[in-house]
């Protein structure tokens, strides 16, 4: 009866013995990637509502100021400067092509000035203001020969 006892015991040992080894090692910590999977193709969502940006709500006016012979100025007054905030100018050729885009930190700013020194051959053209990353104000100017 004691070998009975003994070789189970021994089984039993050997069975808890087997089991850990055979276990799978500790995993290390996932990313956030792996957590949630790989990014989502948005272009078939379903939008539950689209927000409006109101230009008049952050900002006051913007002048464009194109003087013969003179750098292109564009001036915007903001109503609203939070911290990080950044404005840019997106000055445009007539096809939509980018001449040139200048941004700038605000730091608490009110007033952002952007100028285009680039002389520019008769055409038409057009500049965008962005507050952060919404259309804040749009110009669109001739320069004649």
């Amino acid at each position: 009866m004691r070998r009975l006892l003994v070789v189970l015991t021994l089984l039993v040992a050997c069975r808890g013995r087997d089991a850990t080894t055979n276990a799978t090692p500790p995993q290390p910590p996932r990313t956030p990637a792996e957590l949630t999977g790989p990014p989502e193709n948005m272009r078939n969502a379903k939008v539950n509502e689209v927000l409006t940006f109101d230009r008049s709500r952050v900002i006051e006016r913007s002048e464009l100021q194109v003087q013969t012979g003179k750098p292109i100025v564009l001036t915007m007054w903001l109503k609203e400067s939070p911290g990080g905030l950044e404005t840019t100018a997106e000055w445009l050729d007539d096809d939509g092509d980018k001449l040139f885009v200048e941004q700038k930190p605000m730091n608490g700013a009110k007033v952002a000035t952007f100028t285009l020194a680039k002389k520019l051959r008769p055409g038409h053209y057009r500049v965008v203001g962005y507050w952060g990353g919404n259309i804040a104000a749009e110009h669109e100017f001739q320069i004649r020969r």
